[in-house]
């Protein structure tokens, strides 16, 4: 297998190091989309109607609720608002949130158009080094 890495020359280094990070990458948003830390159970319990009433804020609604529990919020406190108004200010939650849930996906998207270039290089950099023997 080493053997393998030393004949593919220089370009399977950084190829190496994109599928390490791509696999970083992965593994951590696995992690930090998981449906109860987005959607905790109570909130989804609430909206499909079998969960208890709530009539107030409740107290399970902090910042680290999850990322509909932090929409929630920002509705709640702007409840007295008009409609068009408390619309535009859920937008800007949600847009804030959205943004944080895709944290990491640029660096994943620049991988996944670099790995297949750096292949392409090593086997150009291949064909020339035979071309050169063979001459």
């Amino acid at each position: 297998m080493i053997q393998l890495l030393f004949r593919g020359g220089y370009t399977m280094i950084p190829i190496i190091l994109c599928s390490v990070i791509s696999l970083a990458v992965i593994i951590e948003r696995g992690f930090s989309l998981r449906e109860k830390k987005i959607i905790p159970r109570w909130i989804a319990d609430w909206l499909d109607g079998s969960g208890p009433e709530i009539t107030g804020l409740p107290e399970e609604i902090t910042d680290n609720s999850g990322a509909l529990a932090g929409v929630l919020k920002v509705g709640y406190e702007n409840r007295g608002l008009s409609l068009k108004k408390n619309y535009e200010i859920l937008q800007i939650a949600e847009k804030q949130v959205a943004g944080r849930l895709e944290r990491g996906l640029v660096l994943l998207e620049i991988v996944a158009v670099i790995s297949p270039l750096l292949g392409l290089l090593g086997t150009v950099i291949g064909m020339v080094l035979v071309f050169d023997v063979i001459s």
